[in-house]
């Protein structure tokens, strides 16, 4: 698989519909559809309280050559923070382990100056895990959007949570 670069990927890319941005939402996504990622825009209000913004997504069946190359799974960190506007503190840690054939790959995290990038990729079943959380606000759909096309999954579930702190007065 060949990746565009970051400049090609705002021309060329597929995406499922938008995900609700609701706090504790899950949503499984179909075929993808044709998406612009400098469109995006659907950040969920944020309630009061709001401390952070938490994305798991759950990818099956992805392209193989990408969850298992290092620079490739570099570059998707570098280029998911830029797109969301984070700054990353740091390089990324990357790294391969597990014992077991059905649990070995790389994982990989990343510290952002609001928080952290982090994710298990697996060969055996080809399926990623990816986290994303951060204090300050930013677009769900986006993340998802470039995850989906920078992997090539089959499948997409992108679980979300908006995180409430307690204001010291209460």
């Amino acid at each position: 698989m060949q990746i565009p670069s970051s400049h090609e990927q705002q021309h060329t890319h597929s995406l499922t519909a938008s995900i609700a941005p609701a706090v504790g939402n899950s949503k499984e996504s179909a075929a993808p559809a044709p998406y612009d990622f400098r469109q995006s825009t659907d950040s969920a209000p944020i309630a009061p309280g709001f401390w952070g913004r938490w994305c798991g997504l759950d990818l099956a069946g992805c392209d193989p050559s990408t969850i298992t190359d290092t620079l490739l799974i570099a570059r998707y960190i570098e280029e998911l923070c830029r797109l969301l506007e984070f700054r990353r503190y740091g390089d990324p840690v990357i790294v391969r382990f597990g014992d077991r054939p059905e649990i070995a790959g790389f994982s990989f995290t990343q510290l952002i100056e609001t928080s952290l990038v982090s994710g298990h990729l697996v060969d055996a079943s080809r399926c990623a895990f990816i986290d994303i959380f951060s204090c300050a606000p930013y677009s769900i759909s986006l993340a998802e959007e470039f995850t989906r096309t920078y992997f090539g999954p089959t499948k997409v579930i992108c679980h979300t949570v908006d995180r409430l702190g307690t204001p010291s007065d209460e």
